[in-house]
Parts: structure tokens; sequence; C-alpha cells
């Protein structure tokens, strides 16, 4: 195995990132994740922490100066105590208050866009816009409607202080114009969503909007975004960067076999993950850093054989060994998946994983301690027969679309813990059985 330079940083990377939660934030749950900038929710508090040696050298992207843009329009609904501080010299730290309310987006979903109330909305906007802060984040993930009906914004990265007029026309520009083509203006099209009413949409936590059209779905014109991404973001890039040319080299193997995969079944695009690095991008329907690390505070790979079924391009063989995995064995019903899945775990340094093209149907995977299902394919197998299989291993973690029924079978088939780790999209939930009764051969 060679030693990867993808590796070695990511993992110094995230044991930075252990230590500060498990000092700071131990009982916290993550909302947002960066490489290095974190969005927490800890009891009744949100923290926006950055590592401070990775702070932008622009004044205006840093979190002090969101603190003062909050500050300046705190107030009413929008009250949210804000406070700025520096933990141990290096961890940048903005605090506000947790907002008990529902988003404007989740009001959409479930069909209920008109509680939204509207001339609240442009009052907000108003109030923004005199204190002469342009609001770049006006989305309506970003809105929330408060359990007493006032409205708050959240997140106000990136926006900045200029004359109330200036700030009064950028937030209620009902048109602009983005990469040579005319877009509707963020407050416009809120506005139009609840002019409309619009039914609710099937919709990842991402914004990844299903279509029966699978070269008009948000996950395909995401994959073809990696066409154009700067060369710094190019798998070329960690050779030039990191001096690592072996990763390099796997990383273009990995996306030669990700496009046949997609050239295959465009709905393929529904599995590939997002990868986040300074030297290295890509862009996937999966937010799979997130994922990642919601799975991995709460569950220990330390010295454990995996089994991951339907792998895709292989995330889970890749970070459980990042996360201590002693092996990880994958299996999926086509072959370039698990082409690009073993290109993945080479770029990281892991050549001893193992990869297995069966069906499923009929193939019953190796013994192990743990076993992960998390693809969304395998739904098109009997969930029955997906349980069947799961159930043989010690520790489970599966993406389901019925967390009462896979609990209550789970606990049925003697796993004393079962446990929700989080919702990944609207319709499903990933979940952690453990702790099983039966005594179990391998």
């Amino acid at each position: 195995m060679h030693r990867s330079q993808l590796a070695l940083i990511y993992i110094e990377r995230e044991q930075r990132w252990r230590d500060f939660r498990s000092k700071n934030l131990p009982e916290s749950e993550l909302l947002r994740w960066g490489e290095e900038h974190r969005v927490f929710r800890s009891v009744n508090e949100v923290w926006k922490v950055e590592w401070g040696p990775a702070t932008s050298i622009d004044p205006e992207l840093r979190l002090e100066y969101e603190h003062s843009l909050i500050a300046s329009i705190e107030g009413g609904a929008q009250s949210v105590n804000p406070s700025f501080s520096v933990i141990d010299g290096k961890w940048q730290v903005l605090k506000m208050d947790w907002i008990d309310g529902v988003d404007v987006d989740c009001l959409k979903d479930q069909g209920r866009l008109r509680e939204l109330p509207i001339f609240k909305l442009f009052y907000r906007v108003l109030q923004i816009s005199l204190a002469g802060v342009v609001y770049k984040q006006l989305r309506a993930r970003h809105t929330f409607v408060r359990e007493d009906g006032g409205l708050a914004f959240v997140d106000f990265g990136g926006s900045y202080r200029t004359k109330p007029i200036i700030a009064f026309w950028w937030n209620f520009l009902p048109f602009h114009k983005s990469n040579g083509a005319w877009q509707t203006g963020r407050l416009a099209g809120i506005v139009i969503a609840w002019l409309k009413n619009e039914s609710p949409k099937s919709t990842n936590l991402k914004g990844v909007h299903a279509s029966p059209d699978p070269f008009r779905s948000s996950a395909w014109l995401g994959w073809m975004e990696n066409e154009n991404r700067p060369d710094r973001f190019k798998p070329q890039n960690v050779a030039i960067e990191l001096d690592d040319q072996a990763s390099a080299e796997h990383l273009i193997s990995m996306e030669k076999y990700l496009s046949i995969a997609v050239s295959q079944d465009p709905g393929f695009c529904h599995e590939i993950i997002g990868i986040q690095t300074k030297c290295y991008s890509l862009t996937g329907a999966r937010d799979w850093d997130f994922i990642w690390d919601n799975i991995r505070q709460h569950v220990s790979f330390s010295n454990k054989n995996v089994v991951d079924l339907m792998c895709g391009m292989g995330g889970v063989a890749a970070f459980a060994r990042l996360s201590g995995a002693n092996r990880v064995y994958s299996y999926d019903d086509r072959n370039s998946p698990l082409d690009a899945a073993r290109h993945l775990s080479e770029a990281y340094g892991y050549s001893d994983n193992e990869f297995h093209s069966a069906n499923l149907n009929r193939t019953m995977p190796r013994p192990a301690e743990m076993v992960t299902a998390l693809s969304q394919r395998l739904t098109k197998i009997p969930r029955e027969q997906v349980l069947d299989i799961v159930s043989n291993y010690l520790e489970v973690i599966w993406q389901v679309s019925d967390v009462a029924w896979a609990t209550k079978q789970l606990v049925a088939r003697g796993y004393a813990t079962v446990v929700t780790i989080m919702q990944v999209t609207k319709d499903q939930h990933i979940l952690y059985a453990s702790d099983r009764n039966a005594r179990m051969s391998r």
C-alpha cells in the first residue's frame, strides 16, 4: 500500500475536529459540514466554528465580520444574541440562540407554504436593507418561521455592509444575471413559490430533487458540473500539490469508471458521493462527509471487518478504513461501480479491501462484524430479504424508508439497541443496530 497524502490529511484534520468537539461540544449535533468550517447545535445554541489557520484572508468572509452584521440587525424576531470568541487561540466561534421554528423549505415540502407570513418576509428584508446589509444567503432554507409567527434569518456568510439604497436594490432585485443567464432573484423566487403554493416535491436534505427524467435531475446536473471544475480541484492537482502521483492516477481511474456507470445508467448519479478537500473535489448527490461524520459519532469502526452491500463508488470502503476498520468487503451487482470503488480505496492508500460482483438476490456476503446497507438501489430488493442479510451481523448500519418497521424487525432479531442516526432525505433515515443478544457463528 502506498502512503497516501490524502489519507494523512484527512486523518489529521478529523482528529483535530474530534478533539475540539469532545472538549467543547460533547453532546452536539452536526448541522453543516465543511473541511474547516462546521455548524453545530448544542442544546439551545448554534455554534459556527472555523479552524483559525484556514480562515479566509478576506476580512468580510470571516466569522467575526458575520457576527458584526448579525449584531447590527439584532432585535424583534431576529433576536439571536450573537457572540464571537476565539478558543485556544485557533478556533473562531460564532454563537447564536437556536431558533425554534420551521424553515421555508420544509413548509414547501410539506405543502404548507401558505403558512409563510409573506408581508413579514418583505418587512424583515426591508429592515435588513435599511441597516445597509446585502443578504447574500437569502434562501428558503435560511428563512425560519418561528413558533410565535415571527420571521428570522440564519447564515449571513458572504453578506456585506454597504449603503442602504444599494442593499435595498440587491436584496429586492427580481432578476439577476449569473453565468451569462438571467435568473430569478432569491426573494422573488420565494414569493413566486408562495404565490403558486407549490405541492411537495421528493427532495433530499441537500435540495436534490428526484425527477422521472434522469437527464434533468439535479443529481445528473451536479455530476456534469465536474467537467467544468477549476484545475485546482481535478485529480491531477493531487500530484501537483501533494506530490502524490499514485493517488492522482487512482482518482482519474475512479472518475473514468464513474462515467461508464453513469452512461450505462444515468440514475446512478444519485449514488455518487461528494468529496471535498483543498486539492481535490468531486460534486455528488450524496453529502457524504456530512453523512459519514454523523455515522462516525455513533459507530466505532476500529479493528472491525465490514461488509458493504451495493457499494456504489465505495464511500464505505475508503472511509471505514480511514476510521480504523481492519478491512472492507464491498459487493455490487455491476462492475463499473466496483472498479470505481477499488480505485477510490487505493487513492486513500488501501489496496487490501475486497470488491465482489454479486447478485444479492442469490449471494450471501462473507462473515464480518459489521454490515452497511446505505445504497438507495437496495430498495429494489424486497426489504425482508435485505433484513435477512443484514441480521447476520453483530452491527448494522441500514438506510431505510420505514423506521418503525425496520426497528421492530431488528429488535425481534435480537438487537438490544436500535437508534436513528440521521435523516438523509425526506423519506430515508439511517439506523444503527447493535448489542445483538443471539450468539453468532462466523
